[in-house]
């Protein structure tokens, strides 16, 4: 078993920031996924192929012909099919070692808790502020870590939210009431692709126990031109969350 991990993982291995050591911590990973879209796909894609030892995708939504232009693991064959349960079946096909579990329904506030409570890190690939948010209190309550991202158009940012403040912190709720989508302003496969594979790339970071530079830092990016910038925060004396931690 060992010479075939050694094989698959090789090229991984002999980087020395992750090694057999650093391969061993991944396989003890336990990474929630929610949204298996364009984000969830690309990052699931490369959770799976790195090795993380176990991975839970959450969407209650079924495959649209839409969805085929920037969502990867799916094909024409999935159209009208649940995105869950379809991913969970590509992503055996890619690595049968990972354990998968799949949860083909909405997250709410009744069952979120429930959902997230086994995993060691949860990765928000969902498209509305509402499930963002909802997701962001019960980490925060849970201290979990909390890997966010957002795109529109060619835009995205980014964030790695543990101890050091919270989304609500960077993004007042009451501000992003009226924040256009992506179903209403366009998105590019690619950009989605790139997003979600960053997002793979910061939680194995984490787990091998690199340092992060997101911690307390939101990368916004605009893809279209390759502008880059960190936008610092710390905990808000405001937030409903931190500062009735405070």
């Amino acid at each position: 078993m060992r010479e075939v991990m050694l094989e698959r993982y090789l090229r991984q291995i002999v980087l020395p920031e992750i090694g057999m050591t650093g391969q061993s911590y991944l396989k003890q990973a336990r990474i929630l996924v929610i949204g298996a879209g364009g984000l969830g796909t690309a990052a699931l894609y490369y959770l799976v192929a790195a090795g993380v030892g176990e991975v839970g995708v959450a969407d209650f939504d079924v495959v649209e012909l839409s969805n085929l232009q920037r969502q990867i693991l799916f094909s024409e064959a999935d159209v009208g099919k649940n995105k869950a349960e379809v991913a969970t079946h590509r992503l055996k096909q890619l690595n049968s070692t990972i354990k998968i579990q799949i949860f083909p329904t909405k997250i709410n506030g009744n069952n979120v808790a429930e959902i997230i409570k086994n995993y060691d890190l949860i990765m928000d690939c969902c498209d509305n502020f509402s499930t963002k948010y909802l997701l962001n209190d019960h980490c925060f309550q849970l201290k979990k870590p909390f890997l966010s991202a957002s795109l529109l158009r060619f835009s995205a940012q980014v964030g790695f939210f543990h101890q050091v403040g919270c989304l609500r912190c960077v993004f007042p709720a009451e501000n992003q009431m009226s924040i256009p989508t992506c179903q209403d302003r366009g998105m590019l496969g690619a950009v989605s692709g790139m997003i979600g594979s960053l997002q793979a790339l910061e939680a194995i970071k984490y787990f091998i126990r690199l340092p992060s530079l997101l911690m307390g830092k939101l990368l916004c990016m605009d893809l279209l031109s390759y502008t880059t910038h960190f936008y610092q925060y710390s905990k808000d004396m405001h937030c409903a969350l931190c500062a009735v931690e405070d």
